[in-house]
């Protein structure tokens, strides 16, 4: 009876995860939503089969970086807890800290942002880069910006990291100069093409 009871139990978040399916794959194919921002569910798992080697040759390092993190923040916890026990002013003076760090939520340091506007036109790109330069300075978060367009990482940037082929290293990193706001002549600037040239011949060494 326990069992039957269990099983019952499973059976709406099972039909919910297929409900949730189905809706995806019936908006995919209606084209609902355009594939680069809804691909269907076909297209997500022959991507994934594609690029399995690719995973499979960075899981280790991921792996790596996840479990030394992990018994870092165990270890010095751990360290932590015993000197507040035998300290009795650390334990006043720290207490209140960590009572707030684990009430307050916890602000964002930094936004990643995977190639948001490879899909627009020229005329709309440019219009948007305005708009993402000025909300930035407004907001004064840190971004970590992935794209492909070397025009884009040399408007949008302070710094621009250029990755080596696989397993994806820092080549080299250039500090963009001009400080914001960007002028808006920048962009045909002879600064702006000397950043663009250092660029193409550290991606075409």
């Amino acid at each position: 009876m326990k069992k039957s009871d269990r099983t019952g139990s499973k059976l709406p978040a099972a039909g919910s995860l297929a409900a949730a399916v189905l809706l995806w794959l019936l908006a995919s194919e209606a084209r609902l939503v355009p594939s680069f921002l809804l691909p269907s569910p076909a297209a997500v798992c022959r991507a994934l089969a594609e690029d399995a080697p690719v995973l499979l040759e960075n899981a280790g390092v991921t792996l790596l970086e996840a479990a030394l993190g992990l018994a870092a923040g165990i270890l010095s916890a751990l360290v932590l807890a015993t000197l507040m026990h035998h300290v009795p002013v650390l334990y006043r003076a720290l207490y209140p800290i960590l009572v707030i760090t684990q009430t307050i939520p916890t602000v964002a340091l930094a936004a990643l942002l995977d190639e948001p506007f490879s899909a627009l036109d020229a005329l709309t790109k440019r219009e948007i880069h305005q708009w993402y330069l000025g909300m930035m300075d407004q907001l004064r978060i840190a971004a970590l910006f992935i794209t492909h367009d070397i025009d884009e990482a040399i408007l949008l940037s302070d710094r621009v990291c250029v990755l080596s082929g696989r397993p994806g290293r820092v080549a080299a990193e250039l500090t963009i100069r001009p400080p914001r706001p960007r002028d808006p002549s920048f962009p045909v600037s002879g600064e702006f093409l000397d950043y663009k040239k250092r660029i193409l011949s550290l991606l075409e060494a």
